[in-house]
């Protein structure tokens, strides 16, 4: 235990003992399970909001959470880092270094939760009749709940802590048991309160409420692995590492969180909130293409992170073939459906005037999608050897690429432009195998 000399005043979870991972794939089950979650709630339910709510207030909720997501991402790039290396300490059996590591993430995530949630209550009135042109009720429904957006921004920055950590720890369930329940009891919450005659800003109130007790319950089930400590004072290289890697993994976050927000917003801003809406549902129907391997997959970071201190990059390559091989069927089983069929699908799930709208945007954001999930084997091996700058550059060159069609194409062809700009990200990031290729062949030939 440090003395108060060497320690600052802030508590954190330290480990009581090493703690075995689960099995690897009873951890792909989990973390599939925790990403299925947010679409299916919402395949489920959106029909029923959009007729209760109409089309300019579903909007407008769809538009706070995209506005929520893309600000996120500023905390999950240094969650990255916290993962990555608290997942090699564990791999050294370095646990005073586990605790260093998950304390600066918790102060760096709490100060930049709470900067944004200020930033949000400042911003709101602004954004909303200067970026999406809103005016009336619409305007002062959406301000109000981007306000409180921020506040579930600010509590959700040190859930990215807990959840990290236990992922590090390779402890999926433990953290996607939480994180589902929450989900469930915030679409419950919500039915209940739009079939009450509520709106926007009553949902957003109730997952403030919900994403506090889900902090709550984080800490709570963290107490079988860990014990509440004094941070010790942190060691330059620590403070170098974490941010150098966390600086570059939220720029990299963040433009992964542009391609898939961003466009809604140039979308609202436009279109309309009426045309977010169509496109909105298409984007959230086919996430799952890339967001469902990336899930399954997101387990290869903290394994090889380990793994890499002990084995070395030949362990990695021959694991590596196999997840690409897997990942391949995953993508071409999930892209069929919403690529052939998209306009029967969309006249079952939402009717025939949204499907005339609406289906060739469903094919070709699935199209997209698609082109993209085949990265996510290499973007998450490259990320264990810590090749986050290389993994930047690439997702903000496609970024920038897929904003810039948006801006031509949308007005001249509305949202199926949208759709269209996405196709170019993907492509672009598959250079990440030829860096890949390179890095493991020169580590074998030493």
């Amino acid at each position: 235990m440090a003395t108060s000399s060497e320690s600052l005043t802030v508590g954190i979870l330290q480990p009581r003992k090493r703690i075995e991972g689960a099995p690897l794939a009873r951890n792909v089950v989990f973390s599939v399970v925790d990403y299925l979650t947010q679409p299916l709630l919402m395949l489920l339910t959106a029909r029923y909001f959009v007729r209760a709510l109409g089309l300019p207030l579903f909007g407008i909720w769809i538009l706070v959470l995209a506005i929520i997501g893309s600000s996120g991402s500023i905390c999950t790039g240094f969650g990255d880092a916290a993962l990555k290396y608290v997942a090699a300490m564990r791999g050294r059996m370095d646990d005073d270094g586990v605790s260093r590591v998950i304390g600066l993430s918790a102060m760096l995530n709490l100060s930049m939760g709470i900067a944004l949630a200020l930033a949000f209550y400042a911003l709101a009135p602004w954004s909303a009749t200067h970026m999406f042109h809103l005016s009336g009720q619409l305007a002062t429904e959406f301000v109000t709940a981007l306000r409180i957006g921020g506040g579930v921004l600010a509590v959700r920055s040190l859930s990215f802590v807990f959840i990290g950590a236990f992922r590090a720890f390779e402890l999926y369930e433990r953290a996607t048991q939480v994180v589902v329940s929450t989900r469930l009891a915030t679409a419950l919450a919500a039915l209940v309160l739009v079939w009450k005659g509520f709106g926007v800003v009553a949902i957003l109130w109730i997952t403030l409420i919900c994403e506090f007790g889900a902090l709550l319950t984080l800490v709570h089930r963290g107490a079988g692995v860990w014990r509440e400590v004094r941070v010790p004072r942190l060691k330059e290289d620590d403070w170098r590492s974490l941010t150098s890697f966390g600086f570059f993994g939220w720029v990299q976050a963040l433009s992964g969180t542009l391609f898939s927000q961003a466009d809604r917003l140039v979308v609202a801003a436009l279109l309309g909130p009426s045309a977010l809406t169509y496109y909105g549902v298409c984007v959230q129907c086919t996430q799952p293409i890339h967001g469902l391997t990336a899930a399954g997959c997101n387990v290869l970071f903290p394994h090889l992170s380990t793994k890499v201190e002990t084995a070395g990059t030949s362990y990695l390559r021959k694991f590596l073939a196999r997840a690409f091989r897997l990942n391949l069927l995953t993508v071409l089983g999930l892209a069929i459906v919403p690529l052939l069929l998209s306009r029967p699908l969309l006249t079952l799930w939402m009717g025939k005037s949204f499907s005339d709208h609406a289906a060739v945007t469903l094919s070709l954001v699935a199209a997209s999608f698609a082109l993209l999930a085949l990265n996510v084997p290499g973007h998450y091996a490259l990320m264990a050897l810590g090749e986050v700058r290389y993994l930047t550059i690439l997702n903000v060159a496609g970024c920038v690429l897929s904003l810039l069609l948006a801006w031509f194409f949308i007005p001249k062809i509305g949202i199926a432009g949208a759709a269209a700009a996405r196709l170019a990200y993907g492509p672009l990031t598959w250079l990440l195998y030829a860096r890949l290729q390179r890095l493991t062949s020169r580590e074998e030939a030493r």
